[in-house]
């Protein structure tokens, strides 16, 4: 295709575009011009929009119109991001491989659907230097060059033709949509009435009108008129759908019922009524209903209308139980009270002057009995204060008119806040401050210790020289966590938004209890929560100003500073306040505590983002608890929404009946002979046809807790297989792993027991393999439970042996018969000889104690040889079997007594 063609082609493609005046026919128009021209299978163009989601919005195929996709969420698809980065430079994409492309991102692959295309090209859409999408063109036979160079010119016009399209669809949806609320106008109705799709079928028809909204906009402003027609707006649809409910004009509204029986059209209405109240609307409201559509609709309008204004009377005929009067009379003397306010004059002020206001009553309604807010107010020259009546009644005051009433304040506070009370108060005398404001405990009348938020303000005579008059309050400080004493998380995510909105740069350490719910079943809830507001105490003692102290959750915080930027000393402040308080109280934590740290705006611009993204590196965090903090990252947060995706796909698997499960089982053999002599089962999943790697999802289900259902399902799918393999070799030893999780739950005795029974399984074909960990997690759960289990026959293996600090003690700790050496250690092996004499007196010192050593992770010829020579029991790696589904295990098991056992390795 020669220079000369590309005029040819563009002016062509020009005159045809511009054949219509339709800007989405017109891209039609294109599409099928550049699909014939470059002799391609299909054109299509992608579109960014709504932040993360890619829309297929024009298509051509040569052969038929293909079916439209669905919108695709790209946060998900590293794949498409990694396109980005070359469109952004106005690069092309070409993909030639499609093998390769299935096997990278299959499900990109699955949504592209490229089928038998050779090669496919994406085309970047670049408007006004913001990417709004690309081209596709599959296998064109037109030469990727050709296409490349008409692409650069057409884009310009593609580009333009998609920003006429959507101002042309925003115009269209300004004709039939109310700008305020965004619902459908009466023009809009008028053609869905046109268009016949109301004829033959039921109807029904709610008519509303807002009561009062002249008086609202004319007495509080036409703000919170507008908030009242959005609610009203915001309760039809939550009955009746945005798409069937019309705005007809300032304060009505009108809502289609189409094809419902009188029934049903009715409890409709008489939700909306509900909702109404629920949603503080004031409406009055008419409904028509018509069975066979033989009434017209104007009839039917006009029938609601009568009976909504029929409502609207009957409400002004009633009497207005706060005045007493008509609502009729009270609604034509609401302007005549209103009388123009003076220059300046404040809302307060212009409500005292037209209507009734009673300062005793309106100062006791505010101080009840068992209201949170206590008032008070005094003389400062004199020294005597009123104070309310609850506040005389919770803080056991004599009477009403108190003496000194400052000083008795004081007497009442916590002794640790005391003298900070007393610094604010000298503090506002000496430099003649206006305002009041500390947070602080005082006690009660029953001795309680409660968080006080108190606040007042202070008027001083002209000369600014003599205090005389002081108005103040006490709220119960709902800010405050009661248990700790620092902020909560609604009031400290405040603060932190506040903190964004100014730009400011931040340092966010949030850090996470550990093993809190066994020093409560240990020492009780009293001395965890005695243990929490120590933790709390001196978090905010030794952090000082410098950093917002907040409970995020029950034992999540953060501290928050604009003011440090180094985490360091910090960090070391969090560990050993943790670290002493637990150590005081008997809690001997090897890791008390687990840090994250993020920065803003680095890790977030709002306060949302920074407490969703600490909660991500503290989940993530408790997999490395012996790590001084982890720092946030992406990819921390892509591995936690990966495990999150995980964590649901699993839910759903369980859900469907462990839909997508299944368990395989890997031979173990005699270290002399080769023979099988057991096997250990092993879980695999599949989702959506791809398998998932075990160190993937196994975490998952431990962190989530869901390896109690599965792990009772692994022990039926176990036994019955069991059943099967004791047909073929009755003294076969089938090993289970057991978490930690099925330990402590005190159903899985029972259930162990039920399931040996149904299935006619001996214990002593049944080994639990539990690993190291395992010691340190509830022993005395581990104790209890390896005693029911050997009541019942079953043996235990140690899994791991040598990945973890406590490895010798376990030896004598606990009743396991076979000793699992972990596959690390067949690394070291191989190394040199003096870890080979290392592992050789680990497996002599196991037979001294009458274990037996298996050794995972055998591999070569090589490898082999070496461990023969160890003197170890059993095997069990790749070098003799991999895991076997289930129906090849049976087949090797069945020969495996009658041939050469090196002739199955490697299954």
């Amino acid at each position: 295709m020669k220079a000369v063609s590309y005029q040819t082609l563009f002016r062509e493609c020009l005159i045809q575009i511009h054949s219509t005046a339709d800007p989405g026919q017109a891209l039609s128009i294109m599409l099928s011009f550049l699909g014939r021209e470059f002799k391609c299978d299909r054109c299509d163009i992608y579109e960014l929009r709504e932040s993360n989601w890619l829309h297929h919005t024009c298509n051509w195929n040569k052969t038929s119109p293909s079916e439209t996709c669905s919108p695709l969420k790209i946060r998900y698809h590293t794949e498409i991001r990694t396109w980005y980065e070359a469109f952004y430079h106005g690069d092309p994409i070409v993909i030639s491989d499609m093998k390769a492309f299935a096997g990278i991102a299959p499900d990109l692959y699955g949504y592209f659907n490229p089928k038998y295309a050779g090669i496919m090209i994406l085309f970047p859409l670049i408007c006004r230097s913001k990417l709004t999408g690309f081209l596709r063109f599959d296998s064109p036979r037109a030469g990727i060059k050709n296409v490349l160079e008409l692409c650069k010119i057409l884009s310009y016009f593609i580009c333009s033709m998609l920003e006429r399209r959507d101002l042309t669809d925003h115009l269209q949806y300004l004709s039939y949509h109310d700008q305020l609320t965004g619902a459908l106008n009466r023009y809009a109705l008028y053609e869905y009435v046109k268009s016949g799709k109301l004829d033959g079928h039921p109807l029904g028809i709610v008519y509303c009108d807002i009561i009062g909204l002249k008086n609202v906009n004319d007495l509080l402003g036409h703000t919170n008129g507008d908030q009242v027609i959005v609610r009203t707006y915001q309760a039809l649809t939550c009955v009746f759908g945005a798409d069937q409910v019309y705005r007809m004009g300032g304060d009505e509204f009108l809502a289609l019922c189409v094809r419902l029986s009188k029934k049903q059209f009715e409890e409709q209405a008489a939700l909306f009524s509900r909702e109404a109240v629920s949603q503080n609307c004031s409406l009055s409201i008419g409904t028509a209903w018509e069975e066979d559509g033989k009434c017209s609709f104007n009839d039917l309008m006009k029938l609601a209308d009568q009976k909504m204004y029929e409502s609207k009377r009957e409400f002004y005929e009633q009497t207005d139980p706060s005045s007493g009067q008509l609502r009729r009379i009270q609604r034509q003397n609401w302007h005549e009270s209103l009388a123009p306010s003076a220059e300046g004059e404040k809302s307060f002020e212009v409500f005292i002057r037209n209507y009734h206001f009673d300062v005793d009553a309106f100062f006791h309604s505010m101080s009840v009995n068992g209201a949170p807010l206590y008032l008070y107010c005094g003389d400062m020259q004199k020294n005597i204060f009123f104070i309310s009546d609850n506040l005389r009644e919770d803080f056991n005051f004599s009477g009403n008119l108190v003496y000194d009433f400052i000083t008795l304040l004081e007497q009442r506070i916590y002794e640790a806040d005391r003298q900070a009370y007393m610094d604010d108060m000298r503090d506002m005398l000496e430099n003649k401050k206006t305002i009041h404001n500390i947070r602080c405990r005082i006690h009660n009348k029953n001795g309680e210790t409660v968080w006080m938020h108190c606040h007042g303000v202070l008027k001083w005579d002209e000369a600014i020289t003599k205090p005389v008059f002081f108005s103040g309050s006490m709220s119960r400080e709902l800010e405050m966590d009661p248990t700790t004493g620092m902020l909560n998380l609604s009031y400290g995510f405040d603060k932190i938004a506040s903190l964004c909105r100014s730009h400011a740069k931040l340092l966010i350490l949030c850090f996470s209890l550990r093993s809190f719910f066994e020093i409560n079943k240990m020492l009780g809830h009293d001395i965890g929560d005695s243990i929490l507001f120590e933790i709390g105490v001196r978090i905010k003692e030794e952090f000082g100003d410098d950093f917002l102290t907040i409970r995020m959750d029950g034992l999540r915080f953060m501290v928050v500073s604009e003011k440090i930027s180094d985490p360091t000393e910090p960090v070391g402040k969090i560990h050993q306040i943790v670290r002493d308080i637990y150590n005081r109280y008997g809690a001997h934590i090897l890791y008390p505590c687990v840090v994250g740290v993020l920065r803003s705006p680095r890790d977030g611009l709002t306060a949302h983002d920074l407490v969703e993204n600490a909660t991500i590196v503290l989940h993530v965090a408790k997999t490395t608890p012996e790590v001084q903090y982890l720092e946030f990252s992406p990819e921390i947060s892509r591995r936690y929404e990966d495990r999150t995706d995980i964590s649901m796909s699993l839910n759903a698997s369980i859900n469907h009946m462990f839909e997508g499960f299944r368990i395989t089982i890997q031979p173990q053999v005699i270290a002399k002979t080769g023979q099988i002599f057991g096997g250990e089962v092993l879980l695999r999943w599949k989702y959506q046809d791809q398998n998932v790697p075990p160190a993937k999802f196994i975490p998952v289900l431990e962190q989530t807790g869901l390896i109690v259902p599965v792990g009772k399902w692994i022990i039926i799918q176990s036994l019955r297989a069991c059943r099967e393999i004791l047909k073929i070799m009755p003294e076969f030893r089938l090993s289970v792993n057991i978490s930690y999780l099925q330990i402590v739950d005190q159903s899985f005795i029972t259930f162990l027991q039920k399931a040996l029974s149904a299935y006619g399984i001996p214990g002593g074909s049944l080994v639990i393999e539990l690993t190291e960990t395992h010691s340190d997690t509830m022993p005395d759960h581990l104790k209890y439970f390896i005693g029911e289990c050997r009541k019942m026959g079953i043996s235990f293996a140690l899994d791991d042996f040598g990945s973890a600090y406590s490895s010798l003690r376990l030896l004598l700790q606990y009743p396991a018969e076979l000793i699992k050496l972990d596959r690390t250690l067949m690394q070291e092996i191989t190394e040199s000889r003096d870890k080979m004499n290392f592992i050789m007196s680990i497996i002599y010192a196991c037979h001294k104690f009458g274990k037996r050593v298996c050794v995972e992770g055998v591999e070569t010829r090589e490898e082999l040889e070496i461990i023969r020579r160890t003197e170890c029991d059993f095997i069990q790696g790749f070098y003799f079997y991999r895991p076997l589904e289930l129906e090849n295990f049976y087949r090797v098991l069945q020969v495996s007594h009658t041939s050469d056992p090196q002739q199955h390795r490697r299954l």
